[in-house]
């Protein structure tokens, strides 16, 4: 078992396969997945794509991590950059293990398809020990795991506005974080182009919670939402967490809510 681990997928295991990959990896990681996917072109303008993505990693796919924490690692911005610098991702937490698809033909070591993806692999993550690191993951076709995926997007993407905002607001508890919590931060870090705003509840607003007792510390809960944003978008000029004690301070909202497309 590694405690964290990077799975790389490509346009092709997007639509269909990503809860049979999420099973099999879920097996070997047991604290902190990262997922990114290997054609930057492709990510940095599909921005309906993306969301897709997030859909089918944190709903329908969830039930097959477990407490796993998944993060899916959105791109800077929603379009291209030639600079390769920032194509370097710095995470909170360095994997142990990377998995791919096993996609390059029979004989891997002679595709020059898998030297370009370790030759990206290396440059966008640092990691100098890839060949040590790198597992290969087979995925049966199968046409009830297309069918049940298909349908639950088509359900959960009815009506969605996919344009971008300068700033983002949103708020809650976000105790002990789960799938929903991290569909609703990386659905909001994928729409927002600067700065993101957190309410993040605390004192007599928890007073009514069920087991109120065993809800994390304010502070603890504020890391973990600092970390997770930090992880899947790194662009974001400024990322800022509110103490919200009670319901008179909701009264700030209103302020705080300033949406600015682009």
């Amino acid at each position: 078992m590694f405690r964290y681990g990077l799975l790389v997928l490509s346009p092709s295991c997007i639509k269909t396969k990503i809860p049979a990959l999420l099973k099999q990896v879920s097996e070997e990681v047991k604290e902190v997945l990262y997922v990114d996917i290997y054609e930057p072109d492709f990510v940095c303008y599909h921005v309906r794509s993306l969301y897709e993505l997030l859909v089918d990693v944190y709903g329908s796919s969830s039930s097959r991590t477990g407490q796993l924490d998944v993060r899916v690692l959105l791109p800077r911005t929603l379009t291209a950059h030639n600079n390769k610098s920032e194509e370097v991702r710095h995470l909170f937490e360095k994997p142990e293990v990377a998995f791919v698809r096993d996609v390059f033909g029979q004989d891997p070591s002679k595709d020059v398809g898998l030297l370009e993806l370790k030759q990206w692999l290396k440059r966008r993550f640092q990691l100098s020990d890839l060949d040590r690191m790198l597992r290969y993951l087979k995925v049966e076709e199968g046409r009830i795991n297309d069918e049940i995926t298909s349908k639950q997007r088509s359900l959960d993407l009815n009506g969605v506005c996919l344009q971008t905002y300068e700033e983002v607001v949103l708020g809650g508890t976000f105790d002990h974080m789960h799938s929903g919590h991290r569909l609703l931060l990386a659905a909001a870090s994928l729409i927002c182009d600067k700065r993101i705003t957190v309410g993040l509840s605390e004192g007599p607003l928890l007073q009514r919670k069920i087991l109120k007792e065993l809800i994390e510390p304010f502070q603890d809960r504020k890391t973990k939402l600092e970390e997770f944003i930090g992880d899947v978008k790194p662009g974001i000029t400024s990322l800022l967490v509110y103490n919200i004690n009670n319901y008179d301070d909701c009264v700030l909202w209103p302020i705080l809510i300033r949406f600015s497309p682009t």
